[in-house]
């Protein structure tokens, strides 16, 4: 679909959308000083023509799912193809022993990335086998216990580049453990729900559950605080004008958190983590001069090796 044009509201509510995405259109209108109806009716256009969706992103260390793994592939194999053989890890079940979970994937007609999430590496392997005979392709499995988020699918960095140039919002970085979270029958339910209900409506999802409203805004509370599920606001890139999506992996031992903002800031990636001294980053630009200017300052930090990149051209899938 073609790039779509933003007022100045618009911009200013997609920026509040990405900072505050717990916030209702009262609250937003409150924080960045706009008319709660303006708030309102910018969120809904721009839901409506297909430029952002509320989405609620599990935290996969505290499910159960220690490994992370990273696919690339340079192949001709068509992306369709390869979503049919992925298909049976994409949904999310916490009554069932789903062993892989799907949580990204991006792909063009010759080049596709794979995100999964794994029980132990006997699970991965399994998953392994879905890529078929595929020759063009290279695997890297991290642990998530100890891993550095530094971002995790946030697209304030791009909103930020594309309408407020020179304004940062620093991450917080956190480190992870895999502490499992224990589900009740009627948690693991609600967690379900919200998952298959991406809307996060109280009463669709008590309505699909057997759960009481009262008892659901209560358990996604529990769930906050716990940092099980959060929520996110999930932007189109090539609405927003971006054509070249790239998957950049590198080396760099003990970055203090200075070096881990320096390089957010430089590339503005909307996913970054540190696994052990594997940084993988996932940014967007318009077009290569963007991307190739931001790797020119990172080959400029001290420390960082192995650099490796894939890019995906948005849009042709």
């Amino acid at each position: 679909m073609p790039p779509l044009s933003f007022t100045p509201n618009d911009k200013l509510v997609l920026k509040a959308l990405c900072l505050q995405p717990w916030a209702n259109d009262r609250e937003l209108a409150e924080a960045f000083k706009i008319n709660q109806s303006t708030v309102t009716s910018c969120k809904n256009r721009m839901r409506r023509n297909g430029i952002c969706r509320k989405a609620f992103l599990p935290a996969y260390n505290h499910l159960g799912y220690p490994l992370v793994s990273f696919s690339q592939l340079r192949t001709g194999r068509p992306p369709g193809e390869l979503l049919t053989a992925l298909g049976m890890y994409q949904d999310i079940n916490i009554g069932e022993a789903n062993k892989t979970l799907l949580s990204f994937m991006a792909s063009d007609p010759f080049n596709s990335f794979v995100m999964a999430h794994h029980r132990d590496y006997t699970a991965f392997k399994k998953f392994e086998k879905a890529f078929g005979q595929d020759t063009g392709w290279s695997h890297e499995v991290c642990a998530m216990d100890g891993a550095t988020k530094v971002v995790n699918f946030d697209h304030i960095n791009i909103v930020n580049k594309m309408f407020f140039p020179g304004e940062f919002m620093a991450s917080a970085i956190e480190t992870q453990d895999v502490a499992p979270f224990e589900f009740s029958r009627t948690e693991a339910k609600v967690f379900d729900g919200f998952l298959a209900y991406q809307e996060g409506i109280f009463y669709k999802i008590a309505s699909k559950t057997g759960v009481t409203r009262q008892s659901v805004v209560k358990i996604l509370g529990r769930f906050k605080k716990a940092g099980v599920l959060e929520k996110g606001y999930v932007i189109d890139l090539g609405r927003l004008g971006l054509q070249i999506l790239s998957v950049i992996t590198f080396k760099m031992d003990r970055p203090s958190s200075k070096d881990l903002a320096n390089i957010n800031r430089m590339l503005a990636p909307f996913y970054y983590w540190v696994f052990d001294n594997i940084h993988v980053l996932i940014i967007a630009n318009i077009d290569f001069k963007g991307t190739m200017g931001g790797l020119g300052q990172l080959n400029k930090v001290k420390g960082v090796s192995d650099l490796r990149i894939q890019h995906i051209q948005l849009g042709t899938e």
